[in-house]
């Protein structure tokens, strides 16, 4: 993943009969990452997608995708991008292949040797012939992302592309993406209310709220300090002495503690404890997943 700027919102606003839909959103996505877009219900997604494809005019801000302003220059924008919401379209009573060749038709220099390309990105080589008809739904999502990358955009969209799939096809399709951003340095924003899956997938993520982007961060991003949770007899006294010893706060649960403290602290503090007659029974690293992280950030309400 380069720092190179594929698509930019630019204060983007949205107003509906007086209401802000969507408020000053900011952002910058970059070549070859994939970036996950998250939020509770009415946040605010579908409404900064549609904008960002120029299916709806934003009341203020701008779109700009790949230096080009997308109102200004509709046409040599949306050029760019590719894009699957939720189920793609696509004619059950063709094959694969001849739904690419249908597609591939309306972008100009999209010749059979780049259609054979995509499809073997995708992994649809051994079936690309057969009809649609006959696809699960994970191979018709591959096939729509073929579809996607037919001209070779600089940004793709995905709107819940893995809706409906088991998790062997969630992981295969996974790998898929995240393969074409590397390799293709090409950006791609998925809006999914997979939390887990968003975790595996992305390499930054976004929250919305109430119109709001209230959290841009790296998926993989440690915290400056870890948490440790210490298991053992009499937790209260027990964080009673290390508070005394520690310049942290330390929290009482009903058979441990929890204690944020450098790595380096711990064989002390098992120690300090032992010394002073505790019986420690485990020290475990405590780790929040994203769907803890996104529930704290957004007070409780549930993705969607």
């Amino acid at each position: 993943m380069s720092n190179q700027s594929v698509v930019q919102l630019n204060n983007l606003v949205k107003k509906i009969k007086g209401k802000t839909i969507v408020d000053h959103i900011n952002l910058e996505l970059r070549e070859g990452e994939v970036f996950g877009f998250l939020g509770p219900n009415g946040a605010g997604k579908t409404t900064t997608i549609r904008m960002m494809v120029g299916l709806m005019n934003p009341t203020s801000g701008n779109v700009v995708i790949d230096g080009v302003d997308l109102k200004k220059d509709y046409e040599k924008a949306i050029n760019q991008v590719g894009a699957i919401v939720e189920n793609p379209e696509l004619y059950d009573y063709l094959t694969g292949y001849q739904n690419l060749l249908h597609f591939s038709r309306m972008h100009n220099g999209v010749n059979k040797e780049r259609i054979q390309e995509v499809i073997e990105q995708v992994g649809l080589t051994n079936r690309i012939h057969e009809k649609v008809k006959g696809y699960s739904l994970g191979m018709r999502q591959r096939l729509g992302l073929a579809q996607a990358l037919l001209h070779k955009p600089k940004f793709i969209i995905l709107d819940e592309p893995t809706n409906g799939l088991d998790p062997a096809g969630i992981r295969e399709f996974r790998n898929h993406l995240r393969k074409i951003a590397y390799e293709d340095n090409v950006s791609i924003f998925v809006s999914s209310h997979l939390l887990s899956e968003i975790e595996l997938m992305c390499d930054r993520i976004g929250i919305i709220q109430a119109g709001k982007l209230i959290d841009v961060r790296n998926v993989h991003e440690e915290s400056q300090v870890p948490e440790w949770e210490i298991t053992l007899n009499n937790p209260q006294q027990a964080a009673e002495m290390l508070g005394r010893k520690l310049s942290t706060n330390v929290i009482v649960r009903e058979d441990s503690i929890q204690v944020k403290v450098e790595r380096e602290q711990i064989p002390s503090i098992n120690k300090h404890l032992v010394e002073n007659d505790y019986q420690v029974f485990g020290i475990e690293l405590m780790k929040q997943t994203l769907e803890d992280e996104f529930l704290k950030i957004t007070g409780g309400e549930q993705v969607g």
